[in-house]
């Protein structure tokens, strides 16, 4: 015996309506960290549960959220985004259909004018980097990898080899 129940509380359609954009300085796609270490948050008002929607930026900036059509506010949280206080809101955003949504925050530095040659097995790089908001720059790694991106794990791991080799060999 087969025995299928259902509740008509959780019969509700899948949501069709997909949030998209980029977290953004001036109109410029910042570059970020990995997927899951920066997060934009949606709440939407008027229901029972009122925990945030989690949104996880890609390390090209964008963002993208399957919603149900209606009324949210977007928030970048403290701490969370290499940004500074300085401009950040909550946004709210009425998604109805297919909607974009840049956020516009204020960065601490930018990388410009950023070129890489390769010449045989010499790499030769330049770059400026501007302060837009954050303290004055101690360090500057220049760092290479065999993807488009290099994660924060990589580079403690070459931090710990570059610590670990002998003084004379540096």
């Amino acid at each position: 015996m087969i025995v299928i129940t259902s509740c008509t509380k959780d019969n509700y359609d899948a949501p069709e309506s997909m949030l998209t954009g980029k977290v953004v300085y001036e109109g410029e796609a910042l570059q970020l960290r990995g997927n899951e270490a920066v997060r934009l948050f949606l709440y939407q008002r008027g229901y029972e549960k009122h925990d945030p929607i989690e949104v996880f930026v890609n390390q090209d900036g964008a963002y993208s959220a399957c919603l149900f059509d209606g009324e949210y506010q977007l928030i970048t949280k403290s701490g969370n985004g290499p940004w500074s206080e300085e401009g950040r809101d909550t946004i709210n955003v009425i998604v109805s259909g297919n909607t974009v949504q840049n956020v516009e925050v204020v960065p601490y530095y930018m990388v410009r004018n950023a070129e890489m040659k390769l010449n045989g097995n010499v790499v030769t790089a330049s770059f400026n980097v501007e302060k837009i908001a954050g303290k004055e720059i101690d360090r500057v790694f220049f760092m290479l990898g065999t993807t488009q991106y290099i994660m924060m794990v990589n580079i403690m791991l070459i931090v710990l080899m570059m610590q670990m080799v002998p003084k004379w060999l540096k």
